[in-house]
């Protein structure tokens, strides 16, 4: 029960922090990068939580017999699916949020924008020249690049099964 507890506590997490606010985009990126680590740090913590209760649960098994102990790998198996699963789940609350403040919300057809962009006619030039700050490619740069450090937050955590062979022997 502990354990589930730890898993549902890691599906349910939103990686990010996007406030119904016009943010520029380096204050953004800065913010959210900051909010990645605290979130990495709590999957840190639900693992160690999740491992430990491995552990001890285990220390009823380990005099057991060979079958006894193939099954309590198939339950490390099991474990791992289960914490993918939660992670996967965590991700894609992040995506939706993150996409539900980029592009709106479509069930409420609201749309708020997040980011400050300055637009500037530049008169320079003999035809007028409009110039954004960020420009297109920034913004969409930036938030590909955010994407992927959603889904790096992840790979801090190893497979459950790898981490109980190397502390089971």
């Amino acid at each position: 029960m502990k354990i589930n507890q730890e898993m549902d506590k890691i599906s349910t997490t939103t990686i990010t922090n996007v406030q119904k606010k016009l943010y520029l985009l380096s204050e953004f990126v800065r913010q959210q990068e900051d909010t990645l680590k605290v979130r990495e740090s709590e999957f840190v913590i639900a693992f160690e939580n999740i491992t430990k209760k491995v552990m001890v649960t285990y220390e009823l098994f380990i005099h057991r017999s060979t079958r006894i102990q193939n099954e309590w790998l198939k339950f490390m198996v099991r474990l791992d699916t289960q914490l993918e699963t939660s992670l996967k789940q965590s991700v894609k609350n992040t995506l939706l949020d993150l996409g539900k403040h980029i592009i709106g919300d479509k069930q409420r057809q609201e749309i708020v924008p997040i980011f400050r962009v300055y637009t500037v006619l530049d008169n320079s030039h003999a035809n007028w020249k409009i110039l954004h700050d960020p420009s297109h490619e920034e913004l969409k740069s930036s938030i590909t690049t955010f994407i992927s450090k959603i889904i790096d937050v992840t790979r801090v955590i190893p497979r459950i099964e790898k981490v109980f062979r190397q502390n089971r022997s």
